[in-house]
């Protein structure tokens, strides 16, 4: 090798030490939970949600923490961040719309793309048994005044136990 090639291949390793990767490895999908019912504040708002194309994705970070976001594609904008999973109960007694469910709570710390509001939300998801497949149901708890409850299916496995 000549003294130019050393010198490229010598920039070339540092630079790469200190700068980000050029190809970050994407998030890594866990389910995509389309929003079949919508309500804010217990008002339906199913319609806007599901002419937008709406829904929830679990995916894990390239850190492979489990995150949340609420998709909403013809607004072009989303919530999404890191969810910590508080609490669980797995296969209640007492049943979920009269089915066997597994519920979760988690804090969530979001960020929307629309107007870079950052916070944190309770979150209560319930995975509901139903002979045609499992069901979902989630209220997230932005603030003391906000709840959003959204409901939907599920394809897929969706094991969030495996992250408490």
């Amino acid at each position: 090798m000549n003294h130019k090639t050393v010198h490229y291949l010598v920039v070339f390793f540092v630079l790469s030490l200190f700068s980000k990767p050029l190809f970050s490895q994407p998030p890594k999908t866990l389910a995509k939970l389309p929003i079949d019912k919508a309500y804010l504040n217990r008002k339906d708002c199913t319609k806007f949600y599901m002419q937008s194309n709406s829904y929830l994705v679990f995916y894990l970070d390239n850190k492979d923490s489990l995150c949340l976001a609420n998709v909403v594609p013809k607004m072009n904008s989303e919530s999404f961040g890191r969810v910590y999973l508080e609490k669980k109960q797995t296969r209640l007694n007492q049943s979920f719309e009269s089915y066997p469910a597994d519920r979760f709570y988690f804090k969530w710390t979001f960020e929307n793309s629309y107007d870079s509001t950052k916070g944190t939300a309770d979150i209560q998801f319930v995975k509901i048994y139903k002979p045609k497949g499992p069901t979902y149901s989630c209220t997230i708890r932005p603030n003391a005044i906000d709840q959003y409850e959204y409901r939907g299916s599920i394809s897929g496995t969706l094991n969030l136990g495996k992250y408490y």
